[in-house]
């Protein structure tokens, strides 16, 4: 009967050991606990006790960490998120570029081609059967063969900006680009001209009146209208690296066949003549006319009662406005930058 006794004693703690394997495995049971309760040991030595406080401390952290991850601000800026449904906002897809034929045939030149104006323009004009179109091939052809002459600007000594010259060294500052601009415009037919004034691009600084103009630019009329091409901004623009002048190309549209009410916050020309706008401001005014962010006109706002609003007061700041991913156009919208409580708009 001992014996019998003894032998099932046996079995039900190996029976016991391999369930407290198993649950060690399943459950992270610790066996030497089991094994404690049954002799009555305490088998845990230094080492198990480090190790138990290393997972307390790791269990310490992720939860240190799960609480930085969920903290009342992320949770506050998810709702937020969730709050904008954009499925109920219909948007429109950007207008496609009307011109895109005349842009890939400009783009298309052979070198066979640019060796004259004359034969350039031929080109070009074989791309394009109205005005808009001759002038918008120049436009694209200039932005994408020829490079600012950055080392002529920072020194001073710059390329010859004849359009011949232009045309054979593929490099001009802005005189260079309208030059060159014009010639191949009058070979087309346009009724073009280059003007030069004061343009507050790379270096300017509000207030600061320049005594000497310091941009050229082109006017083109079509249909009886006179507006601004600026192949040079066209092209790309500059920043100061290491106190020097250094360019970048990336074309936009942006200043084909403005509307001089609009280019005029940029533009000033040295004859008032080519500013083709009515009651032109002072130079003076100018300079100190705070509003500068044309991003406005793009998207709907006119850029004659802006003018007018800057005449009268040049501290008006239009709104901050940027080009959103999808084709927009502002219908009626305050102007004024700030809006004051209590005021009707």
């Amino acid at each position: 009967m001992q014996k019998f006794i003894k032998k099932l004693f046996t079995r039900l703690f190996l029976l016991a050991v391999i369930v407290a394997s198993v649950g060690y495995f399943a459950f992270d049971f610790n066996l030497r606990d089991w094994y404690a309760l049954y002799t009555g040991e305490n088998n845990t030595s230094e080492l198990d006790v480090s190790d138990q406080q290393n997972k307390e401390d790791e269990i310490e952290e992720d939860y240190d960490y799960e609480e930085e991850v969920f903290d009342d601000d992320d949770i506050e800026e998810d709702y937020d998120h969730e709050e904008l449904d954009y499925a109920d906002i219909d948007l429109q897809k950007e207008p496609g570029n009307r011109y895109w034929s005349v842009d890939s045939h400009a783009r298309k030149c052979p070198d066979s081609c640019k060796v004259s104006i004359s034969s350039l323009a031929r080109y070009l004009e074989s791309g394009a059967d109205t005005d808009k179109k001759k002038a918008r091939a120049i436009y694209v052809w200039l932005t994408d063969n020829v490079r600012y002459d950055d080392d002529g600007y920072n020194s001073g000594n710059y390329a010859d900006a004849s359009a011949e010259g232009v045309l054979n060294s593929g490099l001009a500052v802005c005189g260079g680009y309208a030059n060159l601009y014009t010639a191949l415009g009058e070979e087309m037919g346009l009724e073009i001209k280059t003007v030069s004034g004061f343009a507050k691009g790379y270096g300017f600084s509000q207030g600061i009146i320049e005594k000497k103009s310091n941009h050229a630019w082109n006017l083109i009329k079509i249909n009886g209208t006179w507006t601004v091409y600026d192949a040079t901004w066209g092209t790309g623009s500059g920043k100061n690296v290491n106190g020097k002048m250094k360019s970048s190309k990336k074309f936009t549209d942006k200043w084909f066949d403005m509307d001089p009410y609009a280019a005029i916050f940029s533009h000033y020309p040295e004859n008032a003549g080519d500013a083709k706008v009515s009651n032109l401001i002072s130079k003076e005014k100018y300079y100190n006319i705070k509003f500068s962010d044309e991003d406005a006109f793009e998207l709907g706002f006119s850029p004659k009662k802006f003018y007018e609003k800057c005449s009268n007061d040049v501290s008006f700041e239009g709104p901050d406005c940027w080009t959103p991913d999808t084709y927009v156009e502002i219908r009626n919208a305050p102007s004024n930058k700030f809006l004051k409580k209590g005021d009707t708009y």
